[in-house]
């Protein structure tokens, strides 16, 4: 779970996110029914711990890939959304919300996807977040 809060606190702590989303749009794994739009939502596609041979270890790597999904009424506001995602979490290093070794960087951007009955433009833009978490000692 420490890759979603690394993401979480980047987005929230970013000016430009928040003047979109506001302080309540960005949602882990899924936004309650009728939140309103803009919105994000955070998901972990994947996760790998770097262990050692001896499995000794205090302190895991792990590195993970979280997508963030933008949902907006329109192309150019999602596009716009995206945008400011990538600024605020494209290139993080340190510590992130208490969480040290952070270092994130962007992926693989999704398909633009319509539903035209509920208007909603959406896209995914993935993430690679690696990070310290504690060990099993």
């Amino acid at each position: 779970m420490s890759a979603e809060i690394v993401m979480k606190a980047l987005l929230q702590g970013s000016a430009a996110v928040t003047a979109l989303v506001g302080a309540d749009g960005v949602w882990v794994e899924e936004a309650p029914l009728g939140a309103p739009l803009p919105l994000l939502i955070l998901e972990q596609v994947s996760r790998v711990e770097r262990r050692t041979v001896a499995r000794n270890e205090a302190v895991l790597l792990v590195t993970s890939r979280i997508q963030v999904t933008a949902l907006a009424e329109t192309y150019a506001a999602k596009k716009q959304l995206l945008a400011a995602v990538r600024q605020a979490c494209g290139n993080a290093l340190g510590t992130v919300a208490g969480i040290a070794g952070v270092c994130t960087r962007a992926d693989v951007t999704g398909p633009d996807m319509r539903d035209d009955q509920r208007g909603v433009s959406a896209q995914s833009q993935d993430f690679i977040v690696i990070c310290h978490e504690p060990g099993y000692l």
